[in-house]
């Protein structure tokens, strides 16, 4: 069973059935009692996790500081990325704007065309019933004189 632990799996894992060792790590049995091994990546930012059900986080120095690095590189003074905001805020708002435009576009095309087919189908059909009544009007006309008489 998951999060329990033992020959008889009698043993609870920390964090319990439904996260044991928070999903970060492996539980064992340690005599009558259980306890976690935490998982440990040292290529990540959050190298490892530690604590009796792997909660607490610990940090890869190296990849932190790359990671501010990063961001120094890109943006070399703290407020210059307060300056993408404004410009960011109103390219997503115009896309936003032109996509449900578009969209608006493409609903009234749709509505055109389906008012110009149910247009033109009734049209076929009053041409189908004017041709009808054509012919019967042409049979009757057709009659020897007198044959309504009779």
């Amino acid at each position: 069973r998951k999060g329990w632990v033992g020959e008889r799996c009698h043993i609870e894992c920390p964090g319990g059935e439904a996260a044991p060792c928070s999903n970060q790590g492996a539980c064992v049995s340690d005599g009558e009692y259980s306890r976690c091994v935490c998982t440990v990546d040292p290529y990540a930012v959050v190298s490892s996790f530690h604590g009796a059900a792997c909660t607490a986080k610990v940090y890869n120095a190296v990849d932190l500081q790359q990671a501010i690095v990063d961001r120094a590189a890109l943006f070399p003074k703290a407020e210059d990325w307060l300056m993408y905001i404004g410009p960011g805020a109103v390219m997503g708002t115009v896309g936003v704007y032109f996509l449900l435009h578009f969209y608006d576009v493409l609903q009234q095309r749709r509505a055109h065309k389906e008012a110009f087919l149910q247009e033109r189908i009734r049209m076929l059909t009053l041409a189908d019933g004017d041709q009808e009544q054509e012919l019967d009007a042409g049979s009757d006309a057709g009659d020897p004189p007198g044959a309504e008489d009779s």
